[in-house]
């Protein structure tokens, strides 16, 4: 589960409302002194508090003093609900441009605002921890200005560290397995970190979208997988094409670019698989998908890159 905040966590209530039929005069004599925690936006109400729209406070000010609220309404307001993400709100409310962003409750009754404050902060403390989970810091390492503590930081980074340790055991013992067929073909060595960096890069790739999608609340799990392992297919083959192509012209034996060729391929597919799955899995969990990202994927990446790469190997030559 995740300490994320909610947009109730955030919401203010004290901002500007008024009624369909009020005038800016009215409107500006009832808000002249009252502290306000935001005033981006007139809220348009009805008479049950369902939120009709908003006028922004710049057309109000420059509109005749007589003129009615509803004839003043700019663009339909962003709207969001207490119980929602925060954090989404935030990334919404980036790409549609809003200065702040309306709540209301299931029943569509106005209960406050998200102010510009609020948000860019939150987007702020959002990227410094995603940043710090894809370079394997983890959550609990203290900031630039906390440098003294040196166990917390220790205890933040080691566990990460830790767990790539094992994976690297783990592909080393994979390689170990296949030593006989390395040393049949000493050509295959040469070419287990072109094949490792390959899957690594186009699976960071996938994560980068896949994290930022399911943070705006684009992405449908099915409609996910599949769109990633057609890509994954497309790109594999590419890369197998090309690879292929080049080590021939290198004048490597032709069953190592085989070889080569169709690992690419693979890995490609199952690279795009694991780092559109992995999100997604986690996200279902109710955990914070950028988990996904860093030292997690890179191992799994890499032992499973490495043991399609040799058996691929054995199978061909």
């Amino acid at each position: 589960m995740t300490d994320r905040p909610t947009v109730g966590d955030l919401l203010v209530r004290d901002v500007p409302m008024g009624s369909p039929d009020e005038t800016p005069a009215t409107i500006l004599a009832r808000l002249c002194g009252r502290p306000l925690a935001q005033a981006g936006h007139i809220y348009v109400l009805d008479g049950d508090r369902r939120l009709l729209g908003q006028v922004p406070v710049e057309r109000l000010l420059s509109a005749d003093r007589s003129e009615r609220l509803e004839a003043l309404r700019g663009p339909d307001p962003l709207q969001t609900r207490p119980g929602d993400d925060a954090e989404r709100v935030a990334l919404r409310a980036a790409r549609h441009h809003a200065v702040d962003v309306a709540v209301a409750d299931g029943e569509g009754r106005f209960l406050g605002a998200l102010r510009l404050e609020a948000l860019l902060s939150l987007l702020h403390h959002s990227h410094r921890r995603h940043a710090s989970r894809r370079a394997g810091l983890g959550t609990a390492h203290p900031e630039p200005a906390q440098r003294l503590r040196l166990w917390r930081a220790y205890r933040a980074r080691m566990g990460w560290l830790l767990f790539g340790l094992g994976g690297g055991v783990a592909g080393s013992l994979v390689v170990g397995a296949f030593e006989a067929d390395l040393e049949r073909t000493l050509a295959l060595a040469f070419f287990l970190p072109l094949v490792v960096y390959l899957a690594d890069a186009v699976g960071t790739q996938t994560e980068a979208v896949m994290v930022r999608s399911l943070a705006l609340g684009e992405r449908r799990p099915t409609a996910s997988l599949l769109q990633e392992g057609v890509l994954g297919v497309l790109m594999g083959a590419t890369l197998a094409g090309v690879s292929w192509g080049v080590l021939l012209a290198l004048r490597q034996p032709g069953g190592v670019a085989e070889v080569v060729g169709l690992t690419l391929f693979v890995t490609a597919v199952l690279a795009t698989l694991i780092a559109t799955g992995v999100p997604l899995l986690l996200a279902g969990l109710g955990a914070d998908p950028a988990y996904a990202s860093g030292p997690v994927a890179t191992v799994v990446q890499d032992v499973v890159s490495i043991a399609a790469y040799l058996a691929i190997a054995t199978l061909l030559l």
